[in-house]
This record gives C-alpha cells, sequence and structure tokens, in this order.
C-alpha cells in the first residue's frame, strides 16, 4: 500500500504532466497524437495516486507479488512502447524525405 504522501506526490506530479501537457497542445508546441499518449501517462498517474489498491490489484493480476516490481514493469514497458512508437515516425519520416530528394533531384535534372 502506497504512503499518504506517496500518493500526494503522484497526484500532483499527474496534475502537474496534465497541465504542462495541455499549455504545449494549445502553444502548438506538441502534436495532439503525443499529447493523447501523455495525457494517458497523467491519468494513469492519478488513477494510481487516487486509488489505493489500483497497484497492488494490476500487480495480483499480472502474477507479481511486490507492487514496485509491477510499477517497475509497468514504467519500462510504457516507455519501450514510447520509444517504438517514435521509431516508427522516425522511419516514416526518413522514408520522406528520402522521396523529397529523389523528386528534387528530378527537378533540378529537368531544369536547363
Amino acid at each position: 500500500m502506497m504512503s499518504l504522501k506517496a500518493r500526494i506526490i503522484g497526484l500532483v506530479f499527474g496534475l502537474l504532466v496534465l497541465v504542462v501537457v495541455s499549455f504545449l497542445v494549445r502553444r502548438r508546441k506538441l502534436y495532439n497524437i503525443y499529447a493523447i499518449t501523455w495525457f494517458m501517462i497523467s491519468l494513469l498517474l492519478i488513477a494510481i495516486s487516487v486509488v489505493p489498491g489500483f497497484v497492488e490489484g494490476v500487480a495480483a493480476l499480472l502474477g507479481i507479488y511486490s507492487t514496485q516490481a509491477a510499477i517497475l514493469v509497468a514504467a519500462v514497458g510504457g516507455m519501450m512502447a514510447i520509444v517504438l512508437h517514435l521509431s516508427i515516425i522516425v522511419t516514416d519520416q526518413h522514408k520522406q524525405i528520402r522521396q523529397f530528394e529523389k523528386e528534387l533531384a528530378l527537378l533540378k535534372k529537368q531544369q536547363p
């Protein structure tokens, strides 16, 4: 069971992430597709903080006996998912850049 202090810190941090992401979206510094991911992370932090047995319940469902280990597994899994998502985006952008380079080379070749 999380201590009250840990729950308050988690709640404040979750709300802070929510506010910062909202600010960045409003200022058009963060695309909506990425904002959804960060909103989900902040809502998860808030849920963990507000519902006392949330982590213990999820850990029990996964067969993990230590709640700290469950949090660590979830954090590493979440980071891996974010890195995979960003890798896919970088790959798509790399393909687009290659296509633009080819088109630019053709345009330069056509000019007298």
